[in-house]
This record gives structure tokens, C-alpha cells and sequence, in this order.
């Protein structure tokens, strides 16, 4: 496969353009969201269904549309995925009303999934067996400096113009993914022909959407009768999922998850989500407490929550060579100490404490997740056999978007369990004190939960070698 069309190069460049716009905008919204929340008059909680009407797509279909686009579908699904991603983030941008703002991010999340579900065909079928380290070292790298860009530019881009700019930064980027992805040549189809277990995937999609909108309705108190049905809807949905799951025969499955008698990964399979959701959970809450405690502009929020994703790509490259000197545990453990010492941190910040104070805790996050993201999958990898690991992978990519959304989910509604009343109201008239008291309260229970990860990371010993 050489530089013509579907050529090594090509290839990388898509996924790693592909995997660049959808990390970015996953992340330069959360530094731009106090500002777009007091431009539409919107809550907190609202501002968490900004962020988790994006993730409910991508947590939903990314396992199936990754097993539909291997069967002959990466370009169509490509091309398809980037334009209607484009198109809503041009929606996303003229949007001036919360309502429309929510919707047209759902559109823009059915994009991405189908965008970001087109790359590990790419990554396993487009490009030669030795070229493929390349391609996910490139992934990796695509989605460290998105996330690193992302409250920077973000910050940048609403300090000196607007918000919705945020968005529209993304039509360029869209425009050189479809043009790059039409020179590509297609995958040869697969023996399958169609979405394998359609049945289980769509329960699947409607566990996960049903799910997470249950937790931002309760979040905000509203609709206590639409809650209480969707939360029906949710468990008979994840019944059918799993009563399914035991039907389809090896190789025509949605997915053949590892877990069978599988103890130890089981525990930290848990261990990653509930890590991510912790970590999510604080990224989510710190832009209304620079902004709205501490006094920060937008653009210096956006700087500062960027020293702490800085920290996080110079070490998760590192971390990997720790996990093949020492192994997972020592790596994964020091993480969680971390962890549990910047949430802590955050019990206990006042923006009297200054710069220093805030600069060290961002180093200790930034340093927490980087170790983290690598130590742990890896663990998930090491506890299953050589021929169940591509299914691990894509629970790993699987549980990395629920734990997104239900960070934000989770700390906005411990985030009102502090502050009674507070998340139903526009942020532009939440005193700093409000603000404050919940992003500690949030930060307590998180740090708990940290400690109780820890103990289960300990506990579980990896196989030698």
C-alpha cells in the first residue's frame, strides 16, 4: 500500500484529522460553557446536557457502527459522519437558544460516532501490518494535543470574540476529512453483510441514551414522571441487552466481551470507569470555579485548565514504559494517589489560597490522568487472552464515553446536592460562594471514591510477566 489512493499516509492523516476534531470539540466546550451559559440564560445542569448530548451517541454506537464499517463502509461512513458533524456544528454556532444548542449537539455526537467508528477499520485494514504502530501512535497523539488545544484555544477564542466561533472552527477541518477520505480506497467487505445482532445493538444505543438523560433530568428535578419512565425504559433495554448477548454464536457477535469468570477483570474494568468518571467529573466543574469563584476571565481559565492537560500528554507516554519495567500496579496505584491528593485539594481550595495553591493541584491532575489513561487499559488488555484483546479495546473506547458522561452527570448532581436550587439557576446570577461549596462537596465525595479505587487496584494482582 503505497502513496496512492488509500495510501499509509493518506490513511494516517484522515484518522488522525478525524480523531482531532472530535477530541477537540469534546473539549474546548467545557471552558467556553460559563460563557455560553449566561449568554442563553442557562443553568448549570443545562450545561451538563450541552456536554452529555454529544456523548450519547458516541457511548451508544461506537461498538456497532465500528463493527458496520469494517465490512466495507469506512469511506461512506467517513464521509456521511463528517459532513453531518460539519453541518451541526454550524448549527451549534448559530444557535441562540439553549433548546437548539442541545439538539443540534446530539446531531453533531451522530456525526462523530460515525466519524470515530470509521478509524479502527482504518487502523486494521487499510494500513500494512508494520505501519500500524504508527497509526495508533498518531491516534494517540491526535487526541493529546486535542486535548491540550482544546481549553486553550477555547479560552482564546471566547475572550476575545464569542462562543460561537468555538464551533466553527470545526468547517475547515470537516471539509479536509472528506476530501482526504473520497482519495481513500474502501476496505474489502467482510463475510458479514449487515450490523451483526442489530437487535442488541439498538437496545444497546437506547440503555445508554435512556440512561444518561435520566441522570440529567433528576439532576435538574424536572419532569419527575418522564424520569421515572425512561429510567423503566433504561433497565428493560440493558434486560434485552444482556439476554441477547447470549445468543449470537462467536465471530457474528456485537462484541465478545472477555468477562466470563474473569474476576480480576471485572475489577478493573470498574476501576477504569469509575476513575474516568472522577476525573471527568472535576475537568466538568473546575471552568465555573476559576470563573465563577476564583475570578478568572475566560481566556485565563482556558490557559490554566490547559497546564493540567499539558501534564497529562508528557506523561502518558512515559507511563507506558513504566507499565513494561514494573508493571500496571505500581503505575496505577501512584495515579490514584495522586488522584485522591488534588481532589482533596479540591475540598479544601479557596481562591484566597492563590496561584500556587491552583497550579499545584492542576500538576497533580494533569500527572494523575496521564499515568492513569495508560496503566490502566493496559491492565484491562493484560487480563484477557491474545484473541479477545480487539474486544477489550473497544470496551475500553466503549467505557471511556460513558464514564465522560456520567462524570458530567454525577458531579453536577452532586454539585446540587450542596448547593439546593443553585444548578436550576442561570450561572450569571450564582454568587462565587454557591459555586464554591459545591465543587467541595463534589470533590469530597469524589475523593472517597478515589480512596475506595485504590484499595480494589491494590487488591487486584496482574499476571507476571
Amino acid at each position: 500500500m503505497g502513496g496512492g489512493r488509500g495510501g499509509t499516509g493518506l490513511v494516517i492523516a484522515t484518522m488522525t484529522l478525524v480523531l482531532l476534531i472530535d477530541s477537540l470539540d469534546a473539549s474546548i466546550v467545557q471552558v467556553a460553557l460559563p460563557e455560553m451559559s449566561v449568554d442563553l440564560g442557562m443553568s448549570v445542569t443545562d450545561g451538563a446536557f450541552v456536554v452529555v448530548a454529544y456523548l450519547f451517541p458516541l457511548a451508544g454506537l461506537c461498538i456497532p457502527l465500528s463493527r458496520l464499517a469494517s465490512d466495507g463502509r469506512v469511506r461512506a461512513m467517513l464521509v456521511l459522519g463528517t459532513v453531518v458533524f460539519t453541518a451541526a456544528s454550524v448549527g451549534c454556532a448559530m444557535s441562540g437558544d439553549r433548546g437548539v444548542l442541545i439538539a443540534f449537539r446530539f446531531v453533531q455526537g451522530l456525526g462523530a460516532a460515525m466519524m470515530v467508528s470509521a478509524t479502527p477499520a482504518m487502523c486494521t485494514s487499510m494500513l500494512p501490518s508494520e505501519r500500524r504502530h504508527m497509526g495508533m501512535a498518531y491516534m494517540n497523539a491526535a487526541c493529546c494535543v486535542a486535548i491540550i488545544l482544546g481549553p486553550a484555544l477555547g479560552g482564546l477564542i471566547t475572550g476575545l470574540s464569542e462562543w460561537h466561533w468555538i464551533f466553527l472552527i470545526n468547517v475547515p477541518v470537516g471539509v479536509i476529512v472528506v476530501a482526504l477520505a473520497l482519495r481513500m480506497r474502501e476496505v474489502s467487505p467482510s463475510s458479514m453483510s449487515r450490523m451483526p445482532e442489530p437487535m442488541r445493538a439498538a437496545a444497546m444505543f437506547v440503555a445508554v441514551a435512556t440512561g444518561m438523560v435520566v441522570l440529567e433530568l433528576w439532576t435538574g428535578g424536572l419532569f419527575v414522571w418522564y424520569t421515572a419512565v425512561l429510567a423503566v425504559i433504561c433497565i428493560l433495554s440493558m434486560a434485552v441487552f444482556l439476554a441477547l448477548g447470549r445468543r449470537g454464536t462467536e465471530g457474528e457477535r456485537l462484541m465478545d466481551i472477555p468477562l466470563r469468570g474473569n474476576g480480576r477483570y471485572y475489577a478493573i474494568t470498574s476501576l477504569f470507569l469509575v476513575n474516568s468518571i472522577i476525573g471527568c467529573g472535576v475537568m466538568y466543574l473546575l471552568p465555573y470555579y476559576l470563573t465563577g469563584s476564583a475570578g478568572y476571565d475566560t481566556l485565563a481559565a482556558g490557559l490554566l485548565l490547559s497546564v493540567a492537560t499539558t501534564v497529562s500528554a508528557v506523561f502518558s507516554i512515559p507511563a507506558g514504559s513504566w507499565c513494561r519495567r514494573y508493571g500496571c500496579v505500581l503505575p496505577s496505584n501512584v495515579s490514584l494517589v495522586m488522584r485522591v491528593a488534588f481532589c482533596a485539594m479540591l475540598v479544601v481550595i479557596e481562591p484566597s489560597m492563590g496561584l500556587a495553591f491552583l497550579l499545584m493541584q492542576l500538576v497533580l491532575m494533569g500527572a494523575s490522568f496521564g499515568i492513569a489513561g495508560t496503566a490502566l487499559p493496559t491492565r484491562m488488555q493484560i487480563h484477557v487472552e491474545e484473541d479477545l484483546r480487539p474486544s477489550s479495546a473497544a470496551v475500553v473506547l466503549f467505557t471511556n464515553y460513558i464514564a465522560t458522561a456520567l462524570g458530567v452527570a454525577v458531579f453536577a448532581l452532586l454539585f446540587k446536592a450542596a448547593s439546593p436550587g443553585g444548578m436550576a439557576s442561570s450561572v450569571d446570577v450564582m454568587d462565587g460562594s454557591a459555586i464554591l461549596e459545591g465543587t467541595h462537596f463534589a470533590c469530597l465525595v469524589g475523593t472517597v471514591m478515589t480512596v475506595a479505587c485504590l484499595i480494589v487496584s491494590m487488591r487486584v494482582r496482574d499476571p507476571k510477566g
